[in-house]
Parts: structure tokens; sequence; C-alpha cells
């Protein structure tokens, strides 16, 4: 039974062996790929810069993690959630949400600073069920965009942040 309410916070580096073991478990990634992206990742959360990660703790065990990452670019003013991960364990009890929730709201503050915006990501949750709708149900489409072309079973997915024009529906 869990005691203590979920806390997300910005991932440690003291907790990046059992994010790596997320990361594993999750995408199937070899240890020093996943060792090698955290690391990556870690560094950014120290100086708030480009990547950042949020963790979920349950209890003081981490079960879910977040990472975003800036996308600097002329005029586009998006992010991209990297990687979106849940202990096996204790998925469906609402982790997933509430981390996508924190990562959109730092996104649209620090990074966007109210500005119009967009939120990107991969989704990978089809590659193993097709049918799912994870991502939907938070308000992404898919990415019709010509220039941005999907990955494999993972179509690419969109949200608009700071304004309620469906990014996939602009011309």
């Amino acid at each position: 039974m869990d005691n203590k309410p979920l806390k997300i916070k910005f991932l440690e580096a003291a907790q990046g062996p059992e994010a790596v073991k997320l990361l594993r478990q999750a995408f199937r990634l070899s240890e020093r790929n996943a060792r090698n992206f955290m690391d990556a990742v870690l560094a950014g959360n120290r100086f708030r810069g480009r990547k950042i990660a949020f963790g979920a703790t349950l209890n003081g065990k981490l079960v879910g993690i977040v990472a975003c990452e800036r996308l600097i670019c002329a005029n586009d003013n998006s992010a991209e959630i990297m990687d979106l991960a849940v202990d096996e364990d204790y998925r469906g009890r609402g982790i997933g949400p509430q981390l996508m929730d924190k990562a959109e709201t730092y996104i649209a503050r620090e990074w966007l600073k109210g500005r119009f915006g967009s939120v990107r990501l991969k989704d990978a949750t089809k590659r193993d069920n097709p049918h799912s709708q994870f991502y939907e149900k938070l308000g992404y489409e898919i990415d019709n965009n010509p220039g941005r072309l999907p990955c494999g079973n993972e179509p690419l997915m969109v949200k608009a942040l700071n304004n309620a024009e469906p990014v996939a529906l602009r011309a």
C-alpha cells in the first residue's frame, strides 16, 4: 500500500542508476545507451539547460521519469518529450499523465514564457500496442506536417501549448 503521495521534481544525479533501469525496462535499451542518455539529461538538469528530466517518487522509490528537450530553431517555439517511462509495477496509477503535466507546465512557463508553442513526441506506446490512445487522452494529435515523417510504428504526436488552436490543424 502506498503511504505517501507521489512526488515529482527535477531528477537528481543520485537517481541516475534507477532512471537507467527504468529506461532499459521501458525501451529495451542497452545499459550503455541508457546511461549515456541519462548522463546528458542529468547534465542539463544541473543548469536547467536544453534538456531536463523530472522524476516521480513514491515512498522513496523512483517509479517514473520524463525527459524533455528544448528545440532551438528559427521561429520554432517547440520542445520534445524525449522519453516517458513508468515502472511496470506502477503503471495504471496515473503516474505517466502526472509526469507529462509537470513537463508540459515547465515547458509552457519556463521555455515558452507563456508564448504559443508546441510539444512533440514519438508515440512509442504504439510500438507494442497499435491501439494505444495514451497520448491522445492527454490532448496530443498525430502530426500530419509533411516535413516530419513518422519513425516506424511510432507516429509523431504534437500538442499546442499556451494556445487553444490544435497545432496539427494549422495551415
